[in-house]
């Protein structure tokens, strides 16, 4: 077992999420040289869907657009390296980031697409760390808000649906606060 990949991990992501990310991106540097040395290769991906995280709160502090091409190459690399592994379970988690890097680049079509291979991997092989009906959820939001944007009428629907699908989960007290909560204004003009 994977362990000193798994504490990186671990540390990586509470670094990220208290805002610390320098740590989180050196963190994650050492872990993929662990993941690689224990044979890790879930890890890896894992570490490259942290990295599109961390790339996406710092595009969301500064509003400098390259931190957003470095979110898709790193959701890009999850994805390329969760499907060379073989485990059908490995993929929906970097799909999802993936769709969310052409979302916020505006890149809405692709989203789409990617948020439908997104719920087909959740689907028929469920990621056992996030198996559960919010998470689905949570997806098909994303997916009719892009069907949306595109265009479609009935994705309304579907969408006020899955909202209502995601209240009704075990996780209504973290989404009734995610979607309650007001998002911080963030400047969006790239930086120089």
């Amino acid at each position: 077992m994977p362990e000193r990949t798994r504490e990186l991990i671990g540390n990586l992501n509470i670094a990220r999420e208290d805002g610390k990310f320098e740590d989180s991106l050196k963190l994650a540097v050492e872990a993929t040289l662990v993941a690689q040395q224990e044979g890790d290769i879930l890890g890896m991906a894992e570490i490259q869907s942290s990295n599109f995280l961390t790339y996406r709160h710092l595009y969301d502090k500064t509003g400098d657009q390259n931190f957003l091409v470095l979110a898709k190459h790193s959701a890009h690399s999850a994805v390329e390296i969760a499907e060379k592994s073989g485990q059908k379970d490995a993929l929906a988690i970097p799909y999802y980031n993936l769709a969310k890097a052409h979302e916020t680049l505006g890149e809405i079509e692709e989203a789409k697409d990617w948020y439908t291979k997104t719920i087909e991997a959740f689907q028929a092989n469920p990621p056992e760390s996030h198996n559960r009906a919010g998470v689905l959820a949570d997806m098909k939001i994303h997916l009719h808000a892009a069907e949306a944007k595109l265009g479609d009428d009935s994705a309304i629907d579907r969408l006020k649906a899955a909202l209502q699908d995601l209240l009704d989960s075990d996780e209504k007290d973290f989404t009734r606060k995610k979607i309650l909560t007001k998002p911080k204004k963030t400047s969006k003009e790239p930086k120089k």
